[in-house]
Parts: structure tokens; sequence; C-alpha cells
């Protein structure tokens, strides 16, 4: 990982898989951590963290510290800054 970005949420993943979280949140976030720690494709990382958690987000169901990492990935916090960083949060974007 060389952007802070991608530290960050990968700090962040890691302080939330020590809370109590649900199995679906857990799974998620393991998966993204494994995928962070792999050097993998961040943009995508990101784009399928907030897809998979979509449906509990919008149902309320989130628990407190997943529900910052949503918030964070869809207000694009965690966004470098990146020519394509826009494309992720652009309203309709399901081609990720």
């Amino acid at each position: 990982m060389k952007k802070n970005t991608d530290k960050q949420l990968l700090n962040d993943i890691n302080l939330a898989l020590k809370d109590n979280i649900n199995d679906k949140e857990r799974a998620v976030l393991t998966d993204a951590k494994q995928r962070l720690e792999k050097k993998k494709y961040a943009l995508r990382i990101r784009r399928d963290i907030e897809l998979e958690l979509r449906p509990m987000a919008v149902s309320g169901k989130l628990t407190k510290s997943v529900g910052k990492i949503y918030l964070k990935i869809i207000n694009g916090e965690y966004n470098d800054g990146g020519i394509f960083s826009g494309m992720l949060n652009a309203p309709g974007n399901d081609m990720w």
C-alpha cells in the first residue's frame, strides 16, 4: 500500500474487526483486509465494500464501527485524489 488512504482504510478495518460486528460485516472486512495487505487495487476494494454493505446500510443494520467505514467510503474520505477516484462515487455507477 503506497497511499496513506489505503493505510487508513486498513487501520479502520483492523479496529472494526476487533469490535463486536456481525458475520456478514466480518466477512466483507476480512476479505478487504486480505486484499489490501496483498496490495490489490484499492479503488476496487473500496467499491466492493460499498456494494456489499449497502443493503445493510440502507436498512440501518450496520454496526457503529462498520457504519463509520461505510460513510467514509461513500463520502470519498479514502480517495487519494487520483483521476478515477470520483468515478467511484458517481450516482448510479455500478460498473465496478
